[in-house]
């Protein structure tokens, strides 16, 4: 049970038993359907690690008030509750960061579960398996060059897309501050997969909705498998966004 390939077959387990819903609006035809997405992702829980959850779709919806769900870690021996650190809430997916009200314990396997609000909604836990590990046992990311802005896209609506080039022992998460002019346009966490992150998308993958052929600052971060921030080699980043090929 503790075999570290059990674990991370379990880790894809996650909702599956979610009922999923016809989107009928032009932006959900364009945004990604019901899913949800786990950091750590490789059934390893960090000492003082943060937990983030990405769900799009009808999952989304019932993110936004993930505190009355009671989010937790369960053990044969505890139950750890799960504190809300930060949450963006866009058209049609939400991302959570929850954090442990205390420290996991070494080689003990913890499953997360999040209850139901009623019978309408989530009346089935599922889950990803944890395993605490030492915080040293993850290393810490290292900046192979600088981010650089590879274009605008309109894959689920208009939004940027970067490429980061990293080298991480374990998985990571990439933390991104957005100033348009003046305007503080607030800090996101987003997927990396094969250096590669988007942002905006109309409402897909945040609040935001990036203006063509307008001109945005944008300050990188990659966060670690136990909270530590590593900031980009360079300073911030200056993109302008093209015209848009389609409404």
């Amino acid at each position: 049970m503790t075999d570290p390939e059990i674990i991370r077959q379990i880790s894809w387990l996650m909702f599956a038993t979610l009922a999923l819903i016809q989107p009928t609006d032009a932006l959900a035809l364009k945004c990604p359907q019901s899913n949800v997405h786990v950091f750590p992702e490789d059934g390893q829980l960090p000492t003082g690690a943060q937990i983030t959850i990405f769900g799009s779709g009808e999952i989304a919806f019932r993110l936004v008030d993930i505190e009355r769900r009671r989010p937790r870690l369960e053990s044969l021996q505890t139950t750890i509750p799960l504190e809300l650190k930060w949450r963006d809430v866009g058209q049609r997916e939400v991302t959570v960061v929850l954090e442990p009200s205390e420290p996991v314990a070494l080689d003990a396997l913890y499953v997360l579960m999040i209850d139901g609000v009623d019978e309408s909604t989530i009346d089935e836990h599922q889950v990803i398996l944890f395993r605490g590990v030492e915080t040293s046992s993850i290393s810490r990311t290292e900046w192979l060059g600088r981010p650089e802005y590879i274009g605008s896209e309109e894959l689920f609506g208009f939004g940027a897309r970067f490429r980061l080039p990293v080298k991480s022992t374990s998985w990571i998460l990439v933390e991104l501050h957005l100033w348009w002019n003046s305007v503080d346009l607030g800090v996101y966490r987003r997927p990396l997969y094969d250096e590669r992150v988007s942002f905006g998308n109309n409402g897909c993958s945040g609040d935001l909705d990036l203006r063509p052929l307008a001109t945005y600052r944008v300050r990188f971060s990659v966060v670690d498998g136990y909270g530590n921030s590593t900031p980009a080699p360079g300073g911030d980043l200056i993109f302008q966004m093209r015209r848009r090929a389609y409404q």
